[in-house]
C-alpha cells in the first residue's frame, strides 16, 4: 500500500506471513528445526529524487515463531542434554536500510537495499537473550522483454533459519530467473540459484566426535524449470523439474536431488 505525502514524498507499507509445516516429527526432526510462522512488516519513506529514480529509507520488522513442541539437539547453556526447545529459537529482527529504485529505460529497471539486520533471540533459557548485528543487502536488475516476459539477476544477504543444529545461518544468495509467455495461456520459467551459508552457534557430532559449527559452511546450487498452463483466472496446471546440490563441511549433509512434479494451483 502506498500513501502520497507530497508530489515527491510518499510512504509504502507492506506485510507478509509464511507458514512452514514439515511431516518429519520428533526431537531433532525437520519439524523441530523448521516448523514456524514468519511475519514481515515493511515501511519505506520514498523520495522521487529524479524522474527515473526513487531514493528511500526503509525499516522492516520480522518475527520468526517456531511452532513445534520438541527438542532440537542444539546445545546452549541451560538447555539440557537434548538441546533447545523449538520455540527457544524464536527471534525478532529489525532491518534498517537505505535504497534506490532506478529505471534505465522502459524495459530495464533496478532496485537496491543496503543496511543492517539486528536480530534478537529473546526466548533462550535462563533469560539469556542474544542480540547480533549483521549486514543486510538486497539488489536486483530486471529486463522486461514484453509485458508478460522478463529476466532478472539479483543478490541477497541476511540471517535466515537453517535445518542444521544451529541457531541460524548467514546466507548469501545469487540468483537469476527468466519468465516467458509462450502462448496466452502457457508460460515457462527458468530459475538458477547459488547460496553460500555459514552457521551461527551450535555443534554437531560426526564419527563419534563433537565439533562446533564455527567456520563451517555450505554451498547450495539449484536449477528449476516450470511450465504453467492457465485453465482460467482461478486455476492453473503446472509441471516442472528441479535439480538441487548441497556441498557441506558437515558430515552426512551433502546430497544431490532431482525432483519432477505435476500439480494444480488455485488462486483467488
Amino acid at each position: 500500500m502506498a500513501v502520497g505525502l507530497t508530489d515527491q514524498l510518499g510512504l509504502m507499507f507492506g506485510y507478509s506471513n509464511t507458514l512452514y509445516d514439515f511431516s518429519d516429527e520428533g526431537n531433532g526432526s525437520l519439524s523441530s528445526l523448521l516448523d514456524r510462522m514468519e511475519h514481515l512488516a515493511t515501511i519505506n519513506l520514498r523520495w522521487q529524487a529524479l524522474p527515473t529514480t526513487v531514493a528511500l529509507v526503509g525499516y522492516q520488522f520480522g518475527l520468526i515463531d517456531y511452532t513445534d513442541d520438541s527438542r532440537t539437539f542444539i546445545p546452549h547453556l541451560g538447555s539440557g542434554p537434548q538441546g533447545l526447545w523449538s520455540d527457544q529459537r524464536n527471534s525478532v529482527s529489525h532491518y534498517v536500510y537505505l535504497g534506490a529504485d532506478h529505471n534505465f529505460n522502459p524495459q530495464l529497471d533496478s532496485s537496491i537495499r543496503v543496511g543492517a539486520q539486528i536480530i534478537d533471540y529473546y526466548n533462550l533459557p535462563n533469560d539469556d537473550s542474544q542480540t547480533d548485528v549483521s549486514p543486510y543487502a538486497d539488489a536486483n536488475l530486471t529486463y522486461h522483454m514484453t509485458p508478460d516476459s522478463a529476466a532478472q539477476l539479483g543478490v541477497r544477504y541476511s540471517r535466515t533459519p537453517t535445518d542444521a543444529s544451529a541457531l541460524d545461518q548467514s546466507n548469501l544468495t545469487a540468483y537469476g530467473s527468466l519468465s516467458y509467455k509462450i502462448l496466452p495461456p502457457l508460460s515457462a520459467s527458468l530459475l538458477g540459484q547459488y547460496q553460500y551459508n555459514t552457521f551461527n552457534e551450535g555443534t554437531f557430532t560426526y564419527v563419534g566426535s563433537t565439533t562446533t559449527f564455527k567456520d563451517k559452511s555450505e554451498n547450495f546450487f539449484l536449477v528449476g524449470l516450470n511450465l504453467t498452463y492457465e485453465i482460467n483466472r482461478f486455476l492453473a496446471a503446472e509441471a516442472g523439474y528441479n535439480y538441487d546440490r548441497l556441498d557441506s563441511d558437515i558430515g552426512y549433509r551433502s546430497f544431490t536431488r532431482n525432483r519432477v512434479y505435476l500439480g494444480i494451483r488455485a488462486s483467488y
